[in-house]
């Protein structure tokens, strides 16, 4: 029976031989008693009062008993006893666990664990351990009757100030309200220890109600008075990554924002990843109308690499943009970046701002600072680059239709000024060219005909003498249809009809395959690889020049290409190698070389030691084996004993073969000069025995890349005989080829 209370702490509480006395009753229907030995006196009293005339008074069962008063359900006198005796049994076990424990059913009987505690002077429930510390949706229901039995609220705090919901080891509640009641500040609110913070908010088959605005996370914060210290944060995010040192590979970001567009059906849908609008209520027409203002910025980013550490990137904002239609979007040009001013433009304008009337910005995009390695050092290398590579997605080139386009300025389109502040260039509102602080009331850029016309100029009058050799105040200076600088009066250049003169542009250094550049000098060098400079097209560059030169430190060979079929000297190709130069001139339909140096390629190689073993009457190649000269490095190969040749050309080929034919004379000697190991020269001779007779052969021959030269001698005395070995000036075997310059 529910109202036979569990055995107190006293008088022999929590043992099995406790009297009927000592085992509290809670007072129930007619019965006062407090514990269980009197209740059961108090109930024979009432028994014997009625007793009827039964046959047998004393049967029990017999013996009828209301119950509606009672809290068990027997209907007579043996059916309450039994019921008590079976409650006092039941209340008389022994607690599980220790003293704060909550009980349980522990398998049928009483149990206990530390990690459920209830301390009753806080009135706190504790859970605590590894394998308690989870409350879920279905471990934890909490029904609030002061709403709907729908249950508005999953979790409802109220009137807390630090910690209101505190969520350790990676656990979150799907629902939660959280209300400060009374007191002014809210802190704490929600705190995720030492886990993760997930699916913290996830919303299915999203839909608007009656026109209204969907916002996954709605916040509005309205402050009225901060003292001098406070700062105010609508959303505050700081992360500490790879605290106490370097941490795992991984990617961070404080904010990732990400949209899927699968399908629009209004031209009028507007979809974008960021919308950032800041409106100042200060002034004429709102409630202050006077300063201080104080500053306003939308964003401030700040970037700080590491301190003597080479980062792999280093870069504030990157933005990718790609356009997947072949045109034009519809409303307006397609674009990077925009910076607009417009007076009544712009998302959270109000109809006052709206109204305003709107001034200049000073700067539109503005890239100032410098380092401190120097003084002052440069901040930024490069202030603004368009096209090339360098961004973080990796490409490697880039094609730009217009680098920059400036149209509808004012004062200067660009304007140039030194580190002091003084202008040292600028492009007017109407054409004219300011340099070196002289104004001229022309040059002017026209289109129609070309011309960059000199005028009179206010200034020193005689700057303009650097650029042409005697000017006047009617000099002109002309483009041609093809882009040629014509002069009137005196030419320009050191003097009448004088082509050579200085550089305007530095020379173009090339260290890999490429194209020449028309009208400019360039400087060829390697020492990795071979690589070939193609010639631009002839056509449109009758005329015009091209410079080559070849590094002396180059250790490779250098093809220099026509384009296409077209020649150069009658020649599709030229190789040039180090210290080498070519003036190229083009007559509209091949090249040809007006000025510069060619350097012959010079290589000859000796015998080292006596070869024996040449058999008699048999051609045996001389096996010569050590470099006396290779001015290119690249000619000598004491590997397969021969002369290789790099460039095709005449040579002069001279070869000589000593013979020791000890006791025994030979009517016929012959050395022989072999191209690709076969004949191509050769000299004969006779000697008698005992001397060391030499045959050298002489000859101009042509050669083609790839080639090579090589040594074979030939005798007859009847048996084998050596070749001649050593230092040259012992009479060692010896071959040489020497290049002579045609180009």
């Amino acid at each position: 029976m529910s109202n036979i209370q569990n055995p107190g702490s006293g008088g022999g509480a929590g043992t099995d031989d406790q009297t009927a006395a000592e085992v509290p009753f809670t007072p129930a229907g007619t019965v006062a008693a407090t514990d269980v030995q009197a209740a059961i006196v108090e109930l024979d009293g009432d028994i014997q009062g009625h007793i009827s005339d039964a046959t047998d008074a004393h049967d029990a069962s017999a013996i009828s008993v209301d119950s509606t008063t009672l809290v068990g359900t027997g209907t007579d006198v043996q059916a309450v006893l039994e019921e008590l005796d079976n409650a006092i049994a039941a209340a008389t076990g022994t607690p599980g666990g220790s003293n704060t424990q909550v009980q349980f059913n522990d398998s049928s009987a009483f149990g206990g664990d530390p990690g459920l505690v209830y301390n009753k002077t806080n009135d706190t429930l504790i859970i605590t351990g590894t394998a308690y510390n989870e409350i879920t949706k279905d471990a934890l229901t909490i029904h609030n009757t002061v709403y709907s039995a729908s249950v508005a609220d999953g979790l409802h705090l109220g009137q807390y100030d630090d910690g209101g919901v505190f969520l350790s080891s990676g656990n979150y509640l799907t629902y939660f309200l959280l209300d400060a009641g009374g007191e002014s500040f809210l802190q704490g609110g929600l705190e995720v220890n030492s886990g993760r913070f997930i699916n913290s908010l996830i919303v299915n088959n999203a839909a608007s109600v009656n026109n209204g605005k969907l916002a996954l996370f709605d916040m509005s914060v309205t402050e009225t008075d901060l003292s001098i210290t406070d700062a105010t944060y609508n959303t505050l995010v700081q992360t500490v990554y790879g605290a106490g040192g370097a941490a795992s590979k991984s990617t961070l970001n404080n904010f990732t924002s990400s949209i899927v567009v699968q399908g629009v059906g209004d031209a009028n849908t507007e979809y974008g990843g960021i919308l950032n609008a800041m409106r100042v209520d200060i002034g004429t027409g709102y409630t202050q109308t006077i300063g201080p203002a104080g500053r306003a910025w939308l964003g401030d980013w700040a970037v700080h690499g590491p301190i003597a550490v080479q980062p792999d990137s280093l870069n504030g904002l990157t933005e990718v943009i790609n356009n997947h239609y072949n045109g034009n979007p519809a409303d307006s040009p397609s674009g990077g970046m925009w910076i607009v001013t417009e007076k009544g433009k712009g998302v959270g304008i109000d109809a006052t701002h709206a109204a305003a009337n709107t001034y200049p910005v000073q700067v539109g995009l503005g890239i100032t600072g410098r380092s401190n390695n120097g003084s002052p050092g440069v901040g930024f290398t490069t202030g603004i680059q368009v096209g090339g590579s360098g961004s973080p997605w990796d490409e490697t080139a880039s094609i730009v239709g217009t680098g920059i386009h400036i149209r509808d300025y004012t004062t200067h389109g660009i304007k140039i000024d030194n580190a002091s502040g003084s202008p040292t260039a600028s492009i007017e509102t109407d054409g004219n060219i300011i340099v070196g602080g002289l104004t001229a009331s022309r040059p002017v850029i026209a289109d129609s005909g070309k011309k960059l016309t000199v005028g009179t100029y206010s200034g020193n009058t005689t700057e303009m003498a650097t650029v042409t050799g005697t000017k006047t105040t009617s000099q002109q200076l002309a483009f041609d249809a093809s882009g040629n600088v014509i002069a009137s009066g005196t030419a320009i250049g050191g003097g009448s009809g004088d082509w050579v003169s200085s550089l305007v542009s530095a020379e173009i250094a090339l260290t890999t395959t490429a194209t020449a550049t028309i009208s400019r000098q360039h400087l060829i060098s390697g020492t990795s690889a071979n690589y070939t400079v193609t010639l631009p097209a002839v056509s449109g560059n009758t005329g015009k020049f091209i410079g080559l030169r070849i590094s002396t430190a180059a250790t490779k060979l250098f093809t220099i290409d026509g384009n296409a079929s077209e020649t150069i000297d009658g020649a599709l190709t030229r190789i040039m190698w180090a210290g080498e130069s070519a003036l190229l001139y083009c007559d509209g339909s091949n090249w040809f070389k007006v000025a510069g140096k060619s350097i012959s390629m010079i290589g000859s190689m000796h015998l080292s030691a006596n070869q024996t073993g040449v058999t008699t009457a048999t051609m045996t190649k001389v096996l010569i084996d050590t470099t006396d000269t290779d001015n290119t490095g690249l000619m000598a190969n004491t590997g397969s004993n021969r002369i290789d040749i790099q460039r095709a050309g005449i040579y002069d080929v001279f070869g000589i073969v000593a013979f020791d034919l000890s006791s025994d004379p030979s009517a016929r000697n012959i050395t022989q000069i072999r191209k690709n190991d076969a004949q191509i020269a050769f000299s004969e001779g006779a000697a008698v025995a005992n001397t060391y007779p030499t045959t050298p052969s002489l000859s101009r021959i042509i050669w083609a890349v790839g080639d090579n030269v090589s040594l074979a001698g030939y005798q007859i005395k009847g048996t084998n005989a050596s070749f001649v070995g050593g230092a040259l000036s012992d009479g060692a075997a010896q071959l040489s080829v020497s290049e002579i310059p045609v180009w």
